[in-house]
């Protein structure tokens, strides 16, 4: 899956503001990968990586999706404790315009 428009795949999922409770701030996070992948800098919450990360191209809509296995029913909101709902939202609303 991918959004046609150039910008806004960057922006989605693509930010901090979706910090865990085990390292700080993220600082570890560099990528995105399935729920229960053996990789410990990577995260499957949409919005979850290290901000210095996030600026450095390891996040968008298309990477969250691919990599966190979206496509094959893993890993998307559901609406249940802990899951991507609230990241998802986060990421659209920081995208959206204000009016």
């Amino acid at each position: 899956m991918e959004i046609s428009h150039p910008t806004i795949d960057g922006k989605v999922c693509n930010g901090s503001h979706a910090q865990g409770t085990e390292t700080p701030g993220n600082a570890s996070i560099n990528g995105y990968a399935a729920v229960g992948a053996s990789k410990s800098t990577h995260t499957a919450q949409c919005s979850g990586l290290y901000i210095d990360n996030a600026k450095g191209g390891n996040g968008g809509l298309t990477k969250f999706i691919n990599k966190t296995k979206v496509e094959e029913g893993k890993n998307w909101p559901t609406g249940s404790y802990r899951d991507n709902v609230g990241g998802v939202r986060e990421a659209l609303l920081m995208v959206t315009p204000k009016l």
